[in-house]
């Protein structure tokens, strides 16, 4: 299974497209593929049906890759308990949930497992700008973990959900 996470160290190969990338990424230990620049809390995968892919999604992703449903029905949740979010946004993995941009880009990364149209993940990422993390101004993690205790109680919510994992 390939993690969301390892589409996010693009930069570091581009110029390579995505089943290429996952060749090269396939032997490589997670903490040698992850983007130098973000913080990322731990991953959920769950199963369920409830999720379906959107027709047409397929075309702001990339194909294969789904979570439009799961990604506005988590920030839908979150808006109810008060969490500001910004917006439920296409990625090339899938989507993510916005959370803020200041003072550092906090978000979700939403999308199926690979081959998959009905097991999930998520996982919160702190984003940092290089000034940051060079100078250690910021401290993302109270955010990581405000967003993790989210999922914690989130997650068993969502109806028919079945193998919650926490990696």
């Amino acid at each position: 299974m390939i993690r969301v996470c390892d589409y996010l160290c693009y930069p570091v190969i581009s110029g390579l497209k995505k089943d290429e990338r996952r060749a090269r990424l396939a032997g490589t230990p997670i903490l040698e593929r992850t983007f130098a620049i973000m913080n990322t809390g731990p991953q959920v995968t769950f199963t369920s049906d409830f999720f379906k892919p959107v027709p047409g999604e397929e075309e702001q992703t990339n194909p294969g890759c789904y979570g439009k449903a799961w990604a506005t029905w988590l920030a839908e949740r979150l808006q109810e308990r008060g969490v500001p979010v910004e917006g439920v946004i296409p990625e090339d993995f899938g989507w993510i949930v916005m959370i803020s941009r200041k003072p550092f880009m906090l978000w979700l990364a939403c999308s199926n497992t690979e081959d998959s149209t009905n097991e999930w993940m998520v996982y919160p990422v702190a984003e940092l700008s290089v000034t940051q993390r060079l100078f250690k101004r910021v401290d993302p993690a109270p955010e990581l973990e405000r967003l993790r205790s989210h999922l914690a109680e989130l997650v068993p919510l969502i109806p028919g959900v079945t193998n919650i994992v926490w990696e």
